[in-house]
């Protein structure tokens, strides 16, 4: 049985939640690059709302490769002791591309 090749547009909110860890940069100018230390990791946590579009094909028989892109707005919130504050809403963005099968 052969199926025919499918290529699918598609559109719609995403929301997502999650967190981040950063480590503390420091300018070093002998090395002219920053440098970090993962002895004092920073963790914020993360919310966004994005709208997304994208496109999916289907070159072979249960297989998949999507593009996707969107803009939105996030939250950055949890940790107010470092210099500038992360914590706040900010507009992002997100390009992805995935490759996958199904099952």
């Amino acid at each position: 049985m052969f199926k025919r090749r499918i290529v699918r547009l598609f559109a719609g909110p995403e929301g997502t939640i999650g967190y981040s860890s950063v480590g503390p940069t420091t300018y070093n100018p002998n090395l002219g690059y920053y440098t970090s230390s993962n002895n004092n990791l920073i963790t914020y946590g993360t919310v966004a709302l994005l709208g997304k579009v994208g496109l999916c094909l289907n070159p072979i028989d249960k297989f998949n490769i999507t593009f996707d892109g969107g803009a939105g707005v996030g939250d950055i919130f949890g940790h107010s002791s470092s210099t500038p504050s992360p914590v706040g809403v900010t507009n992002l963005w997100h390009i992805g591309f995935a490759m996958g099968t199904n099952f």
